[in-house]
């Protein structure tokens, strides 16, 4: 200590003396090396987020907005009943034009059920197979065809039918019944 009670001040040479640590080569080659390596494990794990989120995102989508049966155009939902979900019944009538005349007939509701998938088996002497028979005969009021199918889509499988019928006034009448199987692929 000096005369006047300040504390002793280290030489100069002591504090120029003091070691500095220079970072080596290998820390800086470990700290570029670390997110080279993590790199391809973020590129996996985001593939892999991927890959499970479009198939959770894909079950739910089915859950929340199972497919419809083929209707075609020109037809006008007269009912709806729903005993479960994913059990359904709709039932519909073809529209008409300003001139009173329907816009769809039967075997063309017949024709565009069969070119979406649908397998349909027709009545006798419906759509095309029309026979000599006597004048008493008349095909309106009469059942057309009944069809068929399935879909596959996401983990579930829905099944439905239809009945197309032609009514006294020659309107299309459709019956569709849809039944999604949530667990396995239904009756066969």
């Amino acid at each position: 200590m000096n005369e006047q009670g300040a504390p002793a001040q280290a030489p100069a040479e002591t504090i120029a003396e003091a070691p500095v640590h220079v970072p080596a080569e290998s820390d800086t080659e470990k700290r570029g090396r670390l997110p080279l390596l993590l790199l391809p494990l973020l590129v996996i794990a985001l593939l892999m987020a991927v890959f499970i989120g479009t198939n959770v995102l894909g079950v739910l989508f089915g859950v929340v907005a199972p497919p419809l049966p083929p209707l075609p155009a020109g037809m006008t939902q007269i009912d709806h009943t729903s005993p479960a979900y994913g059990v359904d019944t709709w039932k519909y009538l073809s529209s008409a034009d300003s001139s009173g005349v329907p816009t769809i007939d039967a075997c063309s509701a017949v024709q565009y059920i069969q070119s979406n998938d649908g397998v349909c088996q027709l009545a006798p002497l419906q759509c095309g197979e029309y026979r000599e028979t006597d004048d008493s005969f008349s095909a309106d009021n009469s059942v057309v065809a009944r069809c068929s199918g399935q879909v596959a889509f996401s983990i579930f499988n829905m099944q439905w039918w239809a009945l197309v019928m032609r009514t006294p006034d020659a309107q299309t009448q459709l019956e569709l019944h849809r039944e999604v199987y949530w667990i396995g692929t239904g009756p066969q």
